[in-house]
């Protein structure tokens, strides 16, 4: 809908979003969808039969003249392993805050596409506390539909509101009690 105020239309949205937060209670319920899960395991997989390949293999590499083979064969795995685990280790805390944080609306407030040739959206975000600061937090849009000026939710800890994640930087959805996919945009 094109108009004239988009002022106004952006106040719209973000009540919208406020109501839909307050609609939101507790217990919630929080999963990956299966999708997720299967990539992940496929990664893992990928990760495994690389090694048992590979480990075999090492000592007769080591001893001849192609050390970047060693490297390339060795570093690459350990990387995307490091990878994985950092977003793991992420996802773990994410989980906590969408079951237990005080949801809020914040607003975008920079959005840049980094990368090579798979881009992806870093946005900057800020929200305010109960106490009434401003906080900001950061992650990756993996909605891709996010500019700066936009409202979004935000889940954070209420004991300590510099941990927080947007519903768009997390791959956990949430639940309704009749088992859909809450919409969180």
């Amino acid at each position: 809908m094109l108009t004239l105020f988009p002022a106004d239309s952006a106040v719209r949205e973000e009540e919208r979003l406020r109501q839909k937060a307050q609609s939101i209670g507790f217990p919630r319920v929080v999963v990956i969808p299966v999708w997720n899960l299967f990539l992940g395991a496929l990664g893992f997989l990928f990760l495994l039969v690389w090694t048992a390949q590979l480990w075999p293999r090492l000592p007769g590499i080591w001893r001849s003249d192609h050390k970047f083979t060693v490297l390339l064969f060795v570093a690459v795995p350990l990387f995307i392993l490091y990878a994985w685990l950092q977003d793991l280790r992420h996802e773990v805390r994410n989980r906590s805050l969408l079951e237990l944080g005080k949801l809020t609306v914040g607003r975008v407030t920079s959005q840049a596409m980094v990368g090579g040739k798979s881009k992806t959206s870093q946005i900057t975000y800020a929200f305010g506390d109960e106490s009434g600061f401003e906080r900001l937090g950061k992650g990756t849009d993996r909605s891709r539909k996010y500019q700066t000026g936009m409202p979004l939710l935000v889940f954070f800890d209420q004991s300590d509101p510099a941990k927080s994640v947007a519903a768009c930087c997390t791959t956990w959805r949430l639940k309704s009690p009749d088992g859909e996919f809450l919409n969180l945009d």
